[in-house]
């Protein structure tokens, strides 16, 4: 199936976030609570961009007894509906009732490493909850005019942007910088729509990537 490209012009204001003007959060509970606040508010779009190959274990579910043979994929899927359905529920109701999309996007590199191979897993559980999961491939990422180092990335309603970022060896969350500016959004906003233009529905990348 042909795929359409944009090439838009880069924007300098885009390519250079670290001039932007933004509010740092170092403290992971107010974090949690910023995030709440805005999923509460939250009207139509939600944009989750995930640029990692590995998270750290607390953030992950099952990944360690899965990796380490204690529980089997069905136990695995079990184990992420589970807490899905009892930590996420109120979350993924606006989903469920058609008030809001959610759109996830992760840029992976090839091959997929054994975490990306879970969270493909754990990504297959999140579409039966309403969510529309897209994957990228680094080498696609580099062909398109947007910031060589990519950070997480989370845009509620094209009006609030948060920059997430992790500890390189952990995988642990360290601080998030979030940004309000209209101005400054229409570049996340901008950066959001070329990835997702030249991104891959997971099913689609999954029956392009595996045997």
């Amino acid at each position: 199936m042909s795929r359409k490209k944009f090439f838009a012009p880069p924007s300098q204001i885009l390519l250079n976030f670290k001039d932007m003007i933004s509010t740092k959060i170092t403290n992971e509970e107010k974090e949690f609570s910023l995030f709440d606040k805005r999923w509460s508010e939250l009207k139509h779009d939600f944009f989750k961009l995930e640029t990692r190959q590995f998270y750290a274990n607390e953030y992950s579910p099952g990944f360690k007894d899965f990796q380490d043979g204690k529980i089997n994929l069905a136990g695995l899927r079990g184990v992420l509906r589970k807490f899905l359905t009892e930590g996420h529920d109120s979350q993924y109701e606006k989903i469920r009732q058609g008030e809001i999309k959610y759109r996830r996007l992760h840029v992976v590199d090839l091959p997929l490493s054994p975490y990306l191979n879970y969270e493909i897993e754990s990504y297959r559980i999140s579409v039966e909850f309403g969510e529309q999961v897209f994957i990228i491939t680094r080498s696609e990422v580099e062909k398109l005019p947007i910031p060589a180092e990519l950070h997480d990335l989370l845009i509620f309603d094209d009006r609030y942007a948060h920059l997430q970022f992790y500890d390189e060896n952990t995988g642990l969350w360290k601080y998030t910088e979030v940004f309000e500016d209209p101005k400054q959004l229409a570049d996340f906003v901008e950066e959001k729509n070329l990835l997702l233009e030249n991104a891959h529905p997971l099913e689609e990348f999954l029956a392009k990537s595996r045997p």
